[in-house]
């Protein structure tokens, strides 16, 4: 704790008031947070993609929840949400009805990112098809 309050206050320092130095300190987490979470989504993607080949049919949305917190540590967080509370979304066809693919083996692992609502600019996508990452 101490350490925390010592780094609170060089931060506090180097931006000239206190509230300046939470703002920035707000800031950085919540970059971290979205780098985390894309990463937990790509780790997702990946295992869903290894299923999917071992199991020789895609899996559901439906089974998504059950699956991750069978095949996924989350630090005592529910493995079947993003860091936010939210469930993540396993789309096998459409995203919110955007064709992914014509072929129908790609699919798409979905976070609502931070504002946990669908649709916006915060949003965190993997798809297991290089030209449709995002």
């Amino acid at each position: 704790m101490n350490l925390l309050m010592t780094l609170l206050v060089l931060v506090c320092v180097a931006f000239g008031s206190f509230e300046s130095g939470v703002e920035a300190l707000q800031r950085t987490v919540a970059q971290t947070e979205a780098v985390v979470e894309r990463l937990n989504v790509e780790q997702i993607g990946q295992l869903v993609s290894m299923h999917n080949i071992e199991q020789g049919r895609k899996l559901t949305n439906d089974e998504l929840a059950s699956f991750l917190r069978k095949s996924v540590g989350a630090g005592g967080r529910d493995a079947a949400s993003d860091m936010w509370g939210t469930p993540y979304y396993l789309e096998t066809q459409r995203w919110f009805g955007v064709m992914l693919s014509e072929r129908g083996p790609e699919f798409a692992v979905c976070s609502a990112g931070p504002d946990r609502r669908w649709l916006t600019a915060d949003d965190v996508r993997w798809t297991n098809f290089a030209a449709g990452r995002s």
